[in-house]
C-alpha cells in the first residue's frame, strides 16, 4: 500500500513519512520545499520514501495512492491572500 503525504516537508508531514517507513510502508511526499531543503525528510529510506518537489506553476499528477493525508499548510498568509493558487 502507498500513502500520499502533501507538506512532507513540514513537522507533521515528516514525522508521519518517518513513522510510516519505519512500519514498513510506501510514502510519497508531496511539498513546496524544494529537496535540499527539506531537512526532516533526509535519510529516510529511498527504497520505501519518494520525495516529490513540485512548484505551485508546474503541478503535476502523482502516483495514485489508496490514502492520502494532508499536512499541508502556508506559513506566509499574506502570500495566500495575494495569490490563491499559492
Amino acid at each position: 500500500m502507498s500513502t500520499l503525504i502533501t507538506g512532507v516537508a513540514g513537522f507533521l508531514g515528516a514525522a508521519l513519512a518517518q513513522r510510516l517507513t519505519a512500519d514498513g510502508e510506501r510514502v510519497v511526499g508531496v511539498d513546496l520545499v524544494p529537496p535540499r531543503d527539506a531537512w526532516r525528510v533526509r535519510g529516510l529510506d529511498p527504497a520505501l520514501f519518494q520525495y516529490r518537489w513540485m512548484g505551485v506553476e508546474d503541478l503535476q499528477p502523482v502516483d495514485i495512492c489508496p490514502v492520502v493525508i494532508h499536512c499541508a499548510a502556508t506559513s506566509n498568509v499574506k502570500n495566500a491572500d495575494d495569490s490563491p493558487a499559492y
